[in-house]
């Protein structure tokens, strides 16, 4: 029934949702035909303002221009024009007349020839020239003109239809455009003539909503290419439709509130006949026909029916294929996997035997299925098997189901091997059956074990000792020494430097073991190279004493910086000057020189010993590298040395190489980045 309810409840929801897919498509489909009507409504409301604020100018300029042309025919004008010089003051009187309209910012009055006779102020003005008259003195008649951003209304002064001269007047746009458009609300962009733009409020020409018209030919405005553009901000799309997307919205809402019930009463009568077939199916009420609908519910009920006898059929024969295919593939399975599996019963005998595990023990599966399990163990780890089976049966403590572990196989040769084994236990139909999953240990791993092994001893368990000998060697030496015979002398100073050089090679083993790993550590910091190289040099004044040896520092450099770890460098001049000392002879020099070459400080150390054989020349760098001849044999060595020494100078990012000559000593150097 829950399900039932369940399905109802998503009836609902999709009815529910259909319906407001639908109400969103109408009002989404609504809404745009709406818009596009609120578009054409205001684009023509804009033309409207456009044209009437177009009249208003045009008005504007028209009134002026009958202004200019009433002063030009007054008797006054005329008598000014043909004699100027008695009556001067009185076309003054009228040009000033004419200028107190605002819209009129300058005029002038001209004789016949289109010479300058007076203006408002009486001064000439620059703009005045009598080229801009020439076509109305030639015409006769009055004209209207637009030049350098000015309108200006020419008008002669006829007498007995000759024209005694004229009156220009220079309207100022701005202020006829303001006085014309001054009561009108909106944004307004004028154009003459694509060369001059006049906006009625400055940063507002730039709205999102333009509608542009042109004079029509009865205007005087038609003759000057003229265009006005009245702009509407967009919002005033969203002032319009707002109300209309509120009103529309709170219907369809409250229309969604009435729809809920009818919805629920749909979905539960579809889910009805849904129930009853549920029901019957979980009851097993088979077959579950007559179910009679007439509809797709029947034709359900029959192939429930159907299905219920075939399956019937259908599994007697499945179970029993499925059985004999899930054995076949389960052991085709087992056989293709890497690892070895094998299983045995309570009593360890071994019940299968896949061929991985044939090809780690040499056996045949044949050979050993039936048999104990300690067939394949060494005699020693057998008697502790059974033992442990026996055990384990009543009590199921285990300390290694689920747990991987190494143990040693026996294979049909007899030979003995490492290997990885994880052990589980499964019941079958009562039956506790343990499976063994083995892997071969390779030999790069139980070398790398090995390895490791090797570290920890020579780290725990030699380094330690030979401190405390050596302490002790050197506590006898240093309080009974004078009590001591020559011979006992000579046996403690060997056993001391045999201390010494066995805790030379731990070192050098340890630091091997960390350069190859990456965990050796660097502290790189500014060190100075002259100060290192002589420090280096002093440390090593006492050993090359021993061997009656002379060093000798030469170095052209002063000041050489560098970023670099100072005790592993330390360490580089330790290893390099110690070679050199040890194969040079007594009473000869080792010359350390120091100099730069280019981008890099080039430290150079040479010894005057018998040199190098060529042969080793490609191995000197290798670990455990020795020359094999005599002088090798006498100064002893570790043969790590150089190696270490490589790696510490590759780790600065620089070079280390060597030249020599067999019999004319060798010379060892290393160069490192300037900072």
């Amino acid at each position: 029934m829950h399900m039932s309810h369940s399905i109802a409840r998503r009836l609902c929801s999709t009815i529910m949702l259909l319906l407001g897919f639908f109400f969103i498509a109408v009002v989404g489909i609504a809404t745009v035909l709406e818009l596009f009507h609120i578009d054409r409504d205001i684009r023509r409301e804009l033309k409207q303002k456009a044209n009437y604020a177009l009249g208003l100018i045009d008005l504007t300029l028209a009134l002026q221009q009958s202004a200019v042309s009433h002063t030009a025919i007054n008797i006054l004008s005329l008598t000014s024009c043909i004699n100027f010089n008695n009556h001067p003051s009185y076309v003054q009187n009228e040009l000033v007349n004419l200028s107190q309209d605002s819209s009129i910012d300058q005029v002038v009055a001209f004789d016949y020839l289109g010479r300058f006779i007076s203006s408002h102020n009486n001064l000439k003005p620059s703009w005045y020239t009598s080229s801009l008259v020439e076509d109305m003195l030639e015409d006769g008649h009055g004209m209207i003109i637009f030049s350098a951003g000015y309108f200006f209304i020419l008008e002669p002064i006829r007498y007995i239809n000759i024209n005694q001269g004229g009156i220009i007047a220079r309207i100022n746009i701005k202020y006829l455009v303001n006085q014309a458009l001054k009561n009108i609300e909106g944004f307004y962009t004028l154009s003459i003539d694509q060369k001059w733009l006049f906006p009625k409020e400055a940063g507002q020409v730039t709205q999102d909503v333009h509608a542009f018209v042109v004079p029509k030919k009865t205007l005087l405005l038609s003759h000057f290419d003229t265009r006005l553009s009245s702009s509407q901000s967009s919002m005033e799309y969203i002032d319009r439709i707002s109300p209309w997307l509120i009103r529309i919205s709170l219907f369809g809402l409250f229309s969604l509130l009435l729809m809920i019930t009818p919805a629920r009463k749909i979905g539960k009568s579809l889910v009805h006949p849904i129930e009853s077939l549920i029901k019957k199916v979980n009851t097993r009420s088979y077959p579950i026909t007559p179910f009679n609908t007439g509809d797709e519910l029947e034709v359900l009920a029959k192939a429930f029916d159907d299905a219920t006898d075939r399956l019937h059929e259908a599994n007697k024969e499945l179970i029993l294929s499925e059985y004999r295919s899930g054995q076949n593939q389960l052991h085709s399975i087992i056989d293709i996997v890497r690892d070895g599996i094998i299983t045995i019963d309570k009593h360890g005998t071994i019940e299968t035997f896949n061929l991985a595990a044939e090809n780690i023990f040499g056996y045949h599966a044949y050979d050993v299925v039936g048999n104990n399990v300690t067939m394949l163990m060494p005699v020693s780890y057998a008697k502790d098997h059974n033992s442990y089976l026996k055990n384990y049966i009543p009590c199921n403590k285990s300390k290694v189901i689920g747990v991987d572990r190494e143990v040693i196989g026996r294979r049909k040769d007899g030979s003995e091997f490492p290997v990885y084994l994880s052990v589980s236990e499964i019941n079958i139909l009562g039956n506790r059956i343990f499976t063994g999953v083995l892997r071969e240990i390779p030999q790069r791993k139980r070398n790398e074990k090995l390895k490791i092994e090797f570290i920890s001893l020579i780290s725990h368990e030699l380094r330690t000792p030979l401190t405390s000998i050596r302490g002790a060697l050197g506590l006898v030496m240093g309080r009974f020494n004078d009590e001591l015979s020559p011979k006992c002398q000579q046996i403690l100073n060997m056993a001391l430097r045999n201390c010494d050089r066995l805790t030379l090679l731990i070192n050098d083993i340890l630091d091997m073991d960390k350069f190859e790993s990456g965990k050796l550590s660097y502290d790189f910091k500014l060190s100075n190279l002259n100060t290192l190289v002589s420090k280096s040099v002093e440390d090593n004044e006492g050993f090359a004493c021993m061997h009656d040896v002379k060093l000798i520092l030469r170095s052209f450099v002063h000041d050489a910086e560098i970023i670099a770890d100072y005790n592993r460098l330390q360490q580089v001049m330790a290893n390099l000057l110690s070679n050199a000392i040890k194969y040079s002879p007594k009473g000869s020099c080792v010359t350390i020189n120091l100099n730069m070459d280019r981008q890099y400080y080039r430290v150079e150390i040479t010894d005057c010993g018998p040199g190098i054989p060529p042969e080793f020349h490609d191995r000197i760098f290798q670990r455990f590298a020795q020359a094999n001849n005599s002088d090798t044999l006498r100064v002893g060595g570790t043969g790590l040395g150089l190696n270490i020494t490589k790696a510490i100078i590759d780790s600065h990012h620089g070079e280390i190489g060597f030249h020599s000559v067999v019999g004319s000593g060798c010379t060892f150097f290393f160069i490192l980045p300037v900072m």
